[in-house]
Formats: C-alpha cells, structure tokens, sequence
C-alpha cells in the first residue's frame, strides 16, 4: 500500500493540510486507504528539504502539498520521492480523496514550483 507524506497543521487526520510546505506544523505519513502511520512535528529536523532524509525511516513514497520550494523539490527528487500538487490547501482526507481520484498533478519538473521562500502566504 502507498504511503503518503502530507504537510499538515495539526497532527491527525482531521486537521487541514499546511500551505508552506517547508515551514509546516507537522508532517503526516498516510496510506491511501486514510490510515496514519506517522506525525513528525515540524521543526529544524524536519523542516524545507530535511523531512525528506527521513523518507527511508517513514517508508513514503509520495508527497501530497500545494505549495513547495526548489530545495525541497530537489532533495525530493534525490530520495526518488514523487511530488503531487493539489490546487489549494484542503482538508486531510479530502487530499488523499483527491489523490486517488486522480486529481493530483504529478510535478514532474521544478519549473511549476508555487513557493521559493519569501511567498508570503
């Protein structure tokens, strides 16, 4: 089954995914059938591109957000962790819904980046 890691604002499933990825409350590995396996409190370990040096650990192989950064994008890439953007922030169930409806767009280049940092959102 795949798991998912999602930027997320509180720490279950219930809450609203976080849209700054890299400076996110927390980090939530799902399954696709909506089961938590794991929340990582966002933090100096784990914020921009270090939640993804904890890939192997968490066992994700995708990542559901709508907003990301180059440098997470890129060390995303270097674990071979796949990016998945939803237009907007949403509810926690509602993402992992989306993404097996298919609604999720695959980036698969950083060129679609919607965050580099100082994006004031």
């Amino acid at each position: 089954m795949e798991k998912l890691l999602i930027p997320a604002q509180s720490d279950n499933l219930f809450g609203t995914m976080d849209d700054h990825f890299g400076r996110a409350g927390w980090y939530l590995v799902v399954d696709t059938e909506g089961t938590l396996h794991a929340a990582v409190p966002g933090n100096a370990d784990s914020h921009h591109a270090g939640i993804f040096r904890m890939s192997k650990e968490l066992a994700f192989q995708a990542t559901l957000t709508s907003h990301m950064g180059p440098g997470a994008w890129q060390k995303a890439q270097a674990q071979g962790v796949k990016i998945y953007m939803l237009e907007k922030p949403t509810q926690i169930l509602d993402a992992i819904r989306q993404y097996k409806d298919g609604k999720a767009r695959l980036l698969d280049s950083g060129e679609d980046l919607s965050c580099g940092g100082n994006c004031g959102h």
